[in-house]
């Protein structure tokens, strides 16, 4: 499942950066719930969190753009 794999690739990304999913959610001002949820798969980030965890993880916007979107499109 393409989701799956997305939300894999973005928790890795976030365990790498953070540690825990608790102190990924307190760094982008989420709940634990919510964290948890975009992280394990179970509901797509809006854009304004994707520009969120680009932001405070201090990402290119294209690294989290193709985990999501598969590749840039012009």
């Amino acid at each position: 499942m393409e989701r799956t794999r997305d939300a894999t690739q973005l928790c890795q990304l976030a365990l790498l950066r953070y540690g825990t999913k608790a102190k990924f959610a307190e760094a982008m001002g989420w709940d634990k719930s919510k964290a948890g949820r975009i992280l394990n798969g179970h509901q797509d980030p809006s854009l304004r969190d994707i520009k969120t965890m680009s932001e405070k993880m201090n990402l290119p916007n294209d690294v989290l753009v193709c985990i999501f979107f598969g590749s840039l499109f012009t």
